[in-house]
């Protein structure tokens, strides 16, 4: 399936986290290009429709993902642990017309980050 959303760990550019159109985030060690990873909904116990993933956020600390879906969910994935956990869910209004971004909002010490939801303006295929 089309790679949908990227985005690089905070750290040290070390590992990728990518979406895709069948709603799996992966995480790759860049330097190998080997898939660490694999995220589904299935694991953290939800059902197992994959609306696409739209967008992915590393928190600044590196054990955070945030990933947006068209279906307007976003997950907070804990990615610091083997295996990755559901550490949180938000669900937003439907909406046919435009997807949903995710973000993180730092405060002033970058070791914790809070996540926040921004609204998104592109367009759903």
């Amino acid at each position: 399936e089309p790679v949908t959303a990227v985005a690089f760990n905070g750290l040290d550019g070390s590992v990728l986290a990518t979406g895709s159109y069948d709603g799996l985030v992966r995480l790759w060690d860049v330097a190998s290009g080997e898939c660490l990873s694999t995220i589904f909904a299935e694991r953290a116990g939800l059902s197992a429709q994959h609306a696409p993933v739209s967008h992915t956020a590393y928190s600044p600390n590196g054990e955070y993902v945030l990933a947006s879906t068209h279906d307007s969910t976003i997950r907070l994935w804990h990615v610091a642990g083997n295996p990755c956990r559901l550490a949180r869910e938000f669900t937003g209004r439907r909406s046919e017309r435009y997807c949903c971004t995710a973000a993180f909002h730092v405060r002033c010490d970058r070791r914790r980050a809070r996540a926040v939801t921004t609204a998104g303006s592109g367009s759903t295929p």
